[in-house]
């Protein structure tokens, strides 16, 4: 029995087309995780996931997305997702219902003027919210999944996804200057198979960004030596991070930990 990880979208913060970034890919964050009993979840749903939806099947109409939280780059692939205009579509949302509010309110607001030109009503799909709390455990799709409170502004639930054995985590938007936090998320990925990490930053600018709420490509490493992670994944780029600073992270990375993974637009991972 085999997880399968496919990465759609990697980039943190915008999206950033264009020639420099062909390689890692310009897209903000939207993974998919498949097991072998035909469940599938998606993490996120930044501009990735218009790429996701284009792929799928004519008659491939329930999925279900995963929001760790509510910032406009986790979210900004909905009001161009295909199977949002489909009637014949379900869609299961889960995400943290927050004091500003909850996965609905943040998905409305995209649909109000002046901000897109089709309102919230003229949505097709079945949407199905369900609410989402750190510490919750729930079975969705054949899978276990585990949550956890990141440390990020505005809040932030980190995921873990069990199945057959195998387990995936997905912490992104998280920063690792609240040791209680840390120290909590990484006795939530112990013994992961995949711990895909927030790798904005390196270590050599991270203090110029404190308080913004993400990590480094070289504490995604420490945090998966510590916590016995099989393979650590380097994701959701700065939008500086051109094809060849990535390079040059991924080969450094190796070096430190040969199962470390740079992730990349159209990466497949077999767990």
């Amino acid at each position: 029995m085999t997880l399968q990880v496919q990465f759609w979208g990697v980039r943190g913060s915008m999206a950033t087309p264009g020639k420099d970034t062909l390689r890692t890919g310009g897209n903000t964050s939207c993974v998919e995780v498949r097991n072998d009993h035909g469940g599938r979840l998606l993490f996120d749903a930044g501009s990735g996931l218009r790429v996701f939806g284009n792929q799928l099947d004519d008659d491939d109409d329930e999925v279900t997305i995963l929001l760790s939280h509510y910032h406009w780059d986790h979210l900004l692939g909905f009001p161009v997702f295909n199977r949002m205009f489909k009637a014949s579509s379900t869609i299961h949302i889960y995400g943290e219902r927050t004091a500003e509010g909850d996965a609905k309110t943040a998905l409305m607001a995209q649909f109000s003027t002046p901000h897109f030109p089709v309102p919230f009503e003229d949505i097709s799909a079945d949407l199905k919210f369900h609410p989402v709390k750190p510490g919750d455990e729930l079975d969705i799709q054949g899978f276990k999944v585990k949550t956890l409170r990141l440390n990020h502004p505005n809040l932030a639930v980190g995921f873990r996804v069990e199945c057959d054995g195998k387990s995936v985590v997905y912490a992104t938007d998280h920063e690792h200057d609240d040791a209680a936090a840390h120290q909590a998320l990484e006795d939530f990925a112990r013994g992961a198979n995949v711990l895909i990490y927030d790798s904005t930053y390196d270590d050599a600018n991270y203090s110029q960004f404190a308080g913004w709420g993400h990590s480094t490509w070289q504490e995604c490493l420490r945090l998966a030596e510590r916590a016995s992670v099989e393979r650590p994944v380097i994701f959701h780029h700065d939008p500086e991070r051109d094809d060849g600073i990535a390079h040059a992270i991924e080969q450094e990375a190796q070096k430190m930990n040969p199962k470390a993974v740079l992730a990349r637009e159209g990466l497949v991972l077999d767990v």
